[in-house]
Parts: structure tokens; C-alpha cells; sequence
């Protein structure tokens, strides 16, 4: 008997031991467990924190895009109420190379006289002298396509220039940026090209918005131009007293018989509107010799080749059965030129 209590006692024993044993290996599992459960919640903790951070990221990019885009509307606001506020065309397009070339860096507002680019206003480029441009207008450059196509032109589509090297010496931009040559239209027909890069900006903006910006600015300075020309226009009354008064310089008034009273006003508001583009544009370009000869009551003496000229280009367009075609020219000479005084054109 006592025998088999040693046995039991030692059975007991080693019983104890091992669930001793299981007691700890449970515990080293357990905190194994605790363990893990501890490192998810670290981890869950850090997952939200990157959430959390990257929707902040989100809101702060949104936040800058919202911001930049509402400056840019902004400018584009301001520039329009600056080019509607204009009132001469010389206003317009200073206003325009002003604003352009604060939008791309550097701008050129260049007149389209003839076959001819002439520079108007110069902004950011290494030569502010408008003299510095007069150069023939070449087939296949941004400004050829850019006349023939009526829309606007980049350097990465065609080149500035292709035999004559002064335009690209003066506004080509550096490796990696683009140039953009926008029409200006008035009445249908390209009067100015505006020209512009990034080349002012040290560090590229990409995606850039001054393109497009541009060439809402470019349209615009066209519809501009347009209204001051409308504007200053003679009405029925004057336009009639303006065509009397310039009997002594043009030609006098052709009589013609025909049978369709509405298509002949048609005809002559067609002529009367294409004379006064002409003239706006010769006044425009050649404003401080207007200006001087209203003074000096000399204007025929002053512009009379220019005149000319655009009476050439204004008979090519307007056929000779516009019975008033000589008059209508004449009286739109007497009221944009004279300000409506056929006494300052003077004698040629």
C-alpha cells in the first residue's frame, strides 16, 4: 500500500508538472496575442494617421488649385474690364500687351499691315523698341499660319522664322518653352498678332494657363476694337455731312441706276465698314502723325501715301458697282482721320 501511494504521489507530481507546463505555454500565448493585437492597433493607428494626413494633403492641393484658379479668373476679370475701359485703340492694344505679358512673362502685340509684321508694343523682350520689328510676313512661320488660319499657332507647330532671322533672334524662347502667335480679328479680318512665351518665367508652370488665357485676351481686344471702331463711326446724318465735306478731296459721288434700294444700303454699309477698318488701322499705326497733322491742319500732306495705299486695298475689295464706292472712302478718310473736319486734311 505504501508502494502505490509513492506511485500515486509521483503520478500526482508529474501531472502537476505538466499542467504546469501547459499553465505557461498558455501565458507565452496569450502574450503573443497581446502582443500582436497591440501591434494591429499600432498599425490601425498609423493607417488613420496616413488617412487623416492625406486627406489633409487632398484638401491643402484643392485648397492651392481653388486658390490659384480663383487669382487667375480674377486677372482674367481685370484684364477684361481694362481692355472694355479702353477708349482708343491704342489703349486696347497696349492694354493687351500689358496684361499678355503679365500672364506669359513676355508678349509683342504686332500689326499686320499688308504682307508686313510691324511691331506695336514690346513687354519683357531684350528689345522694347517697336522699330525693332518690320519684317515680311513667310509662309509656313506661326505668324503666316496663324494669319491664314485665322486661330492661334505655337512654336512647337511651326517655326518663328524662316528666312529672315531678326524675329527669331529677338523673340525666340529658350530650349523647352513654347511661343504662341493668337490672331487679333476685327470684322473677320486679322489686324495684329499677339505674340507671347513663358521665356519671362524662371521656373515653368506646368500645366501652363497663360495659352489659353491669351487667347481669350486676344479675342476680346478684337471685339474691343471692333465696338471703338463702330463706335466712332459717323452716323447717317454725319456720315452724309462727312461725304460733302470730302467732295473737295475725293472724287465726286457716283450716280448709278439700280433697281434693289436694300441691297444697294447693304452694298454701301459693306463698303462703309471695310473703309472704316482700314482707316482705324492706318490711324492706329500712325497716331502721333494724325495727331500732328489735326494740329498742323496738314493730314493729306502727312498720310497722304498711306492714304493711298489703303485706298488701293479698299477698291481691290469693293467692286465699282458700288455706286458711292469713291465717296464712301473719302467720307470715312474726312471723319476718322479729321475727326469728322474735312479742314485739317489740308492740301496734299
Amino acid at each position: 500500500e505504501a508502494a502505490e501511494a509513492r506511485d500515486a504521489a509521483a503520478s500526482t507530481a508529474q501531472q502537476l508538472e505538466a499542467a504546469r507546463a501547459e499553465t505557461a505555454e498558455a501565458r507565452d500565448a496569450a502574450n503573443h496575442a497581446a502582443q500582436q493585437l497591440e501591434a494591429a492597433h499600432a498599425e490601425a493607428a498609423e493607417a488613420r494617421q496616413s488617412a487623416d494626413a492625406a486627406a489633409r494633403l487632398r484638401e491643402a492641393v484643392h485648397a492651392a488649385d481653388r486658390e490659384q484658379e480663383m487669382a487667375c479668373t480674377d486677372r482674367l476679370l481685370t484684364a477684361i474690364r481694362q481692355l472694355d475701359a479702353a477708349r482708343s485703340l491704342t489703349d486696347v492694344l497696349n492694354t493687351l500687351a500689358d496684361r499678355a505679358a503679365g500672364e506669359s512673362g513676355r508678349a509683342a502685340v504686332l500689326l499686320v499691315t499688308g504682307q508686313r509684321l510691324r511691331a506695336w508694343a514690346l513687354r519683357g523682350l531684350p528689345s522694347s523698341d517697336p522699330t525693332a520689328i518690320d519684317v515680311p510676313i513667310e509662309a509656313g512661320t506661326i505668324f503666316g499660319l496663324a494669319l491664314g488660319q485665322a486661330h492661334a499657332v505655337s512654336t512647337t507647330e511651326a517655326p518663328l522664322a524662316i528666312e529672315d532671322p531678326s524675329l527669331s533672334s529677338l523673340l525666340a524662347p529658350p530650349d523647352g518653352r513654347a511661343g504662341l502667335a493668337v490672331p487679333i480679328l476685327v470684322g473677320g479680318k486679322t489686324v495684329a498678332i499677339l505674340y507671347a512665351d513663358a521665356a519671362g518665367h524662371e521656373v515653368p508652370v506646368v500645366p501652363a494657363t497663360w495659352p489659353e488665357l491669351l487667347e481669350i485676351l486676344a479675342r476680346h481686344a478684337g471685339r474691343c476694337l471692333e465696338a471703338l471702331t463702330i463706335t466712332h463711326a459717323p452716323g447717317p446724318k454725319a456720315a452724309g455731312q462727312a461725304a460733302a465735306q470730302a467732295g473737295a478731296y475725293g472724287a465726286a459721288h457716283r450716280q448709278a441706276a439700280v433697281p434693289d434700294a436694300a441691297e444697294i444700303e447693304r452694298e454701301e454699309d459693306s463698303a462703309r465698314q471695310y473703309a472704316r477698318l482700314l482707316i482705324s488701322e492706318l490711324k492706329l499705326y500712325q497716331e502721333a502723325a494724325v495727331e500732328q497733322g489735326r494740329l498742323e491742319r496738314d493730314l493729306l500732306a502727312r498720310l497722304g501715301p498711306d492714304i493711298e495705299r489703303a485706298r488701293v486695298r479698299y477698291e481691290e475689295r469693293i467692286p465699282d458697282t458700288v455706286a458711292r464706292r469713291g465717296a464712301i472712302f473719302d467720307a470715312e478718310v474726312v471723319q476718322t482721320l479729321a475727326d469728322g473736319n474735312a479742314d485739317l486734311l489740308g492740301r496734299s
